[in-house]
């Protein structure tokens, strides 16, 4: 068996045990970055939300930042509010999906 070969397997054996254990240990998590800070270790992260599956977390991640980038177009740019949905959409947009253990 060459090395390339092997290489495949093992592909295909990490995809077969990532969705194991996704079944079991019950999907994925959404997690953001404390203070926007994505240097931090990810055990210090917030978790944001729970997910069946990769694609509906990413998906809901996409959607929240889109939300909050309109919410900041329709507030003057430099106010209060503009700060919050600026932080808030970034925090989104620096975030994660990670397998739940």
């Amino acid at each position: 068996m060459t090395r390339r070969c092997i290489g495949s397997h093992m592909k295909r054996l990490l995809k077969w045990l990532l969705r194991v254990n996704a079944m079991v240990f019950g999907g994925w998590l959404l997690v953001t970055p404390p203070g926007n800070d994505v240097t931090r270790p990810l055990k210090e992260w917030s978790q944001e939300r729970s997910f069946d599956t990769l694609q509906e977390c990413a998906s809901y991640r996409e959607r929240q930042a889109d939300e909050l980038i309109k919410k900041m177009e329709t507030v003057p740019e430099g106010s209060a509010d503009y700060k919050v949905y600026d932080r808030a959409a970034t925090r989104h947009l620096l975030g994660k999906c990670i397998l739940a253990e």
